[in-house]
Parts: C-alpha cells; structure tokens; sequence
C-alpha cells in the first residue's frame, strides 16, 4: 500500500480524520485509531503502545495527536500519564512496539476497536483514499 512521504503531519492528521475533535479529546479513547492512522498514511512511522495509550515513532520520537513536534522520551507523551497510565502494575511496563496484525487484536485496542465501530480495512480503504489525493 503507497504511503506519503513525510515529514509526519500530526495536524495534518487530526484536521483529516478527526477534524470536530480536540486532540486530547482523541486521546481519550481513540489514541488507538489515530496511531493506526498515522501507521498507515506515512512512510517510517511505528506502531507502539503502553497499556494507557496508542502511539507512534517517527524518526526517533514520539508523536500522539497533541504532540505534533514529537517527544524523545513516550513517557513525555501526557497521554500516558507519563509513563504511569493508570498506576496498575500492567501500566508500569514500558511502552512497545508491535506489529499491525497484534496491533489490531491487542486486547485493549481490540475491545476499543468493537467499542467504537472500527472496521480496519474500512480504515486503511480511507487512508489509501487521502494517500491517492496526495499523490
């Protein structure tokens, strides 16, 4: 699948797809289809996930929809609560990176996913579709 070039375009992002929504608001439950999103529209970009929150690495930092300059550090990303997520002993692992298949099926973002109604190949069709106009 043909994906822009970058640089990652976090406004970019949140204007396209999420465009009636704040970007902490997206971070409140959608975290886990904006990391998608960004997955699948750039080049480079990473899945990675802490219990508490979806992601992205680009470049070697970190972005989520409020941060559109990045952060070195995901535990710098406040939708993680710094690094704390909810203060469980699941949320105090580190973050990682996974593929998109386990991405999908993650047990959290799975739920989040029915929760919300996301059909992923629905996902990816809209993401070939802006990728197509850009181009």
């Amino acid at each position: 699948m043909p994906r822009l070039n970058g640089p990652l375009d976090v406004h970019f992002i949140n204007r396209t797809f999420f465009p009636s929504d704040n970007p902490s608001k997206i971070n409140t439950g959608r975290c886990f289809l904006w990391a998608y999103i960004a997955f699948r529209l750039y080049k480079g970009v990473e899945l990675w996930t802490h219990e508490a929150h979806a992601f992205v690495k680009y470049r070697g930092k970190f972005y989520d929809s409020q941060r559109p300059h990045g952060e070195e550090d995901w535990r710098d990303l406040p939708a993680t609560n710094f690094g704390q997520g909810c203060g469980c002993s699941r949320c105090g692992r580190p973050a990682k990176q996974m593929s998109p298949k386990l991405f999908k099926t993650y047990n959290q973002w799975g739920r989040l996913a029915k929760r919300y109604n996301v059909v992923w190949k629905d996902v990816r069709a809209l993401v070939q579709k802006v990728v197509e106009s850009k181009t």
